[in-house]
């Protein structure tokens, strides 16, 4: 069972291929510096890490929402806006999505081979009406990943803080896990005959199933579709 920097790790490979998707994501302006002056975005971070930051008004004329606090919303650097998903169109339902680390990681790293769509994921679902959260513990999960990376230049761990508090608690609502949580992670994976690291999995299917979301966007397909979460979509981004 492949870990989440296991996964990681392999994406590697694809550098020109996602620095190259990021640039297309950056079309018309400096890096993170908008109409109305300099906006919040990390000067030192490492090749390849990206923080998102706050946006600017939307066309209509209205802020847009942020994950914390209504009337922000944050974008990748350059003011790239995103697209909504053809299959869920702002205004005609809410969807609420639960992101795992697989998913987080190459969001925030674009040397990973699946930076853009897990980027893309990131914006459409924290964006709107949509809600996007994670557990707790994907934080830090997060921040052990980005760390571990071995990118060109390695991520330092006060750039991982950085990217964890800027580009991740600024869009989606970190959910606190509980004790019951934990037994029944435990219980689901050991009457499931599963261990080592899919227990994680459990953690965020069951963080998931208490909030409760609609979709759980992950790589990691094969683990969370045998831990079968109730009444939710596995889906990749």
């Amino acid at each position: 069972m492949p870990s989440c920097h296991e996964n990681c790790h392999r994406q590697g490979g694809s550098h020109r291929r996602a620095q190259e998707s990021s640039r297309a994501l950056q079309p018309g302006r400096g890096h993170g510096v908008g109409d109305r002056g300099p906006r919040r975005v990390p000067a030192d971070l490492p090749d390849g890490c990206r923080a998102c930051t706050p946006e600017e008004e939307g066309d209509s004329g209205a802020p847009r929402r942020r994950a914390r606090e209504p009337g922000r919303h944050g974008v990748h650097p350059g003011g790239a806006r995103f697209e909504e998903p053809p299959n869920s169109p702002r205004g005609r339902r809410v969807v609420r999505v639960l992101f795992d680390t697989s998913v987080l990681v190459p969001a925030v790293v674009d040397q990973l081979a699946n930076h853009e769509a897990a980027l893309d994921a990131l914006l459409s679902y924290t964006a709107g009406e949509h809600a996007g959260y994670c557990s707790t513990h994907a934080l830090a999960e997060c921040y052990a990943t980005v760390t571990a990376l071995p990118l060109r230049r390695r991520v330092l761990p006060v750039e991982a803080r950085r990217l964890v508090e800027e580009s991740l608690l600024e869009r989606l609502t970190a959910v606190p896990l509980t004790e019951a949580d934990y037994v029944e992670a435990i219980r689901r994976v050991s009457h499931g005959g599963l261990g080592s690291g899919v227990v994680y999995d459990a953690l965020h299917a069951c963080c998931a199933e208490r909030i409760p979301v609609d979709r759980i966007f992950t790589y990691n397909l094969a683990d969370f579709e045998r831990l079968r979460p109730a009444g939710i979509v596995v889906a990749g981004p």
